[in-house]
Formats: C-alpha cells, sequence, structure tokens
C-alpha cells in the first residue's frame, strides 16, 4: 500500500467533510486512515472535484432548498451514486480496487450524513478469496503488526489451535484446560455442538482437539494483563476473546469480540503491503497444522491431523 504522505493527509483535513470523515471512520485505526485517505484522493483526482464538490453531488434538504430559492437547478439526489457507479464501470479497475473504492466512497457520504442508495454498488462483487496458509515467517511478520495483546494472542492462538470463527466466538475461559506440560500448557476439546453443523446429521460426531503451546501461553499472560489493564474483568464463563471498544457490530467493552477479521487484515497490509496473496483472515489457518505435519521431514501419521483441523 501507498504511504500515506503528510500532504494527503493535510488534503483531506483542509475540508470540513473530510474532518467530519476522519472523526467518524479513521481516528481509530491507522490502516483504515491510510487505506481511506488513499482511495479518497484517488476518486477525487479521477473525477476533478474536491470534497466539497463531492459532497453537493448528493445535496441535504437544506442545500437543496438554497438552490431552489436561488432559481438553481436542484441537482439529481441520486447525482452521487450515479457518478460512482459510471466511474466502477472502467475496466481498468480491478475488482479488489473497485471494492475499495466502494467501501470509502460510502463510508465518506456516511460519514457525512448523506447515504448513498443501498443499491448503489451491489452489482460489484469482490473476488472469490483463495485459501492460503501462511507459513512461520509470515506468522512471525503478523505477529509484530498487531495493535495489542489479545490480537498477538489470536494470531498464535490460531497458529497453535486451528478453529472457525464460528468456534472461536463461543470459546469461554474454562475451555483452556491445563496440562502438566511446560511445552503445551494448555489443550482445548469442542464438542460438536460448537462446531460446524452444530451437531447435526453428519456433522453429529464432529469434534475439535487443539493445544496451546508454551509460546502462545506467554502470549495469553501478556492478553491477561492487558485486561487488567483496561478494567475488564472475566470468569470462567466468559468468552476468551472480548472486545475493548463498542462498535456498530453489536459489540461492547467486555462483551465476546465480534470481528475476527478486521486484526488480520490491519497486520497485513502493514506486513505484506499491496500483496493480496498475503492478506491473511483467521480462515487462512484451518490448514496449518495439517500443512505442518504433511511435510516430508515430520512423517507424521496422516490420521493425525484430522481431529486437530
Amino acid at each position: 500500500m501507498s504511504k500515506l504522505t503528510d500532504s494527503d493527509k493535510a488534503w483531506l483535513l483542509s475540508f470540513e467533510s473530510g474532518r467530519t470523515f476522519y472523526t467518524e471512520k479513521m481516528k481509530n485505526s491507522v490502516v483504515t486512515e491510510k487505506t481511506y485517505t488513499r482511495w479518497l484522493k484517488i476518486y477525487s483526482d479521477a473525477l476533478g472535484k474536491n470534497l466539497d464538490e463531492l459532497l453537493l453531488l448528493k445535496p441535504n434538504v437544506v442545500e437543496v432548498a438554497m438552490m431552489i430559492q436561488k432559481g438553481l437547478t436542484a441537482i439529481n439526489p441520486h447525482e452521487a451514486d450515479k457518478v460512482l457507479m459510471d466511474y466502477l464501470s472502467n475496466d481498468g479497475i480491478t475488482p479488489s480496487n473497485k471494492i475499495l473504492i466502494l467501501t470509502t466512497v460510502r463510508s465518506f457520504y456516511s460519514a457525512n450524513l448523506r447515504d448513498l442508495a443501498k443499491i448503489t454498488g451491489k452489482s460489484i462483487e469482490a473476488p472469490e478469496r483463495k485459501q492460503r496458509t501462511p507459513t512461520v515467517d509470515d506468522c512471525v511478520k503478523l505477529e509484530f503488526r498487531m495493535t495489542n495483546a489479545r490480537n498477538t494472542f489470536l494470531l498464535l492462538f490460531l497458529e497453535s489451535c486451528p478453529t472457525r470463527v464460528g468456534t472461536l466466538k463461543q470459546l469461554t475461559w474454562k475451555d483452556l484446560k491445563p496440562l502438566n506440560d511446560a511445552q503445551v500448557p494448555y489443550w482445548i476439546y469442542v464438542k460438536a455442538d460448537r462446531l460446524k453443523g452444530h451437531g447435526k446429521g453428519r456433522y453429529k460426531k464432529a469434534k475439535h482437539v487443539g493445544f496451546l503451546h508454551y509460546y502462545a501461553v506467554q502470549k495469553l499472560e501478556e492478553y491477561k494483563k492487558e485486561l487488567e489493564k483496561m478494567g475488564i474483568k472475566y470468569d470462567e464463563n466468559s468468552p476468551i476473546f472480548m472486545s475493548y471498544h463498542s462498535n456498530p457490530n453489536g459489540a461492547c467493552k467486555g462483551s465476546k469480540m465480534v470481528n475476527f477479521n478486521d486484526a488480520f487484515t490491519d497486520a497485513s497490509i502493514l506486513a505484506f503491503g499491496d500483496d493480496i496473496k498475503k492478506h491473511f483472515s483467521p480462515h487462512d489457518f484451518r490448514d496449518i497444522i495439517s500443512t505442518v505435519l504433511e511435510n516430508p521431514k515430520v512423517k507424521a501419521n496422516p490420521n493425525l491431523a484430522k481431529p486437530l483441523s
């Protein structure tokens, strides 16, 4: 990703609508700031319009009344939607970039209380994401880009004990079962009702067994200290992964973490830039154990990996 320059940020903040956009959508994430500023600047430059002019493509009631009062022809209330869709019809823009521009522009208008129509951009589909399995080196680079101890532990948890996101959300502290082993201090056993299929039909006998190695547990202890520092209390029935802030996804401080993807998206962008092949999600860690066990140097029995994935 292109580096966010001081001039780009200064350009954004020189407009009242840009300052509103920054306050409402960007101030809590450096990566979001970089992404939104970059693509809004690209869009603005491509159209030859500044942010004030972009905003007037979606006039509010007061602006429409003023135009009529001045004898001006009121602009089509859906002009911003039309202009955006015309721009995104350009075949020279990659599908991935179309999604980024669409998300950025929608967010800009939303922050300024001028939501685009829900149908706008519906026809644009994100390219199908291919699953990729991170290497040990990838995990190290991601670790150093995680923004807090919780996200670092989340990364090491998945590297040590791969689990679907749907199951991650249901894990509680009592699921961490101690082992008398310095190298592998905890193990986890998840029954079928908390796995894919919820124990019905062919998933009736499903189970998941996982282990946390010592380094993951080091990060667990750092995460516990961070929870204490933030004043978040928990007991054995609390979710392991807890939200630090309230957000539009329905989470509140101390409740279960809702959005797991953002932590990996942000860290991936910082670690690997524009290399989309290295933009990992929690889902990509599902095969990390089996990949190691299938390595010819390990020579593990193929059946060993089945309950671990």
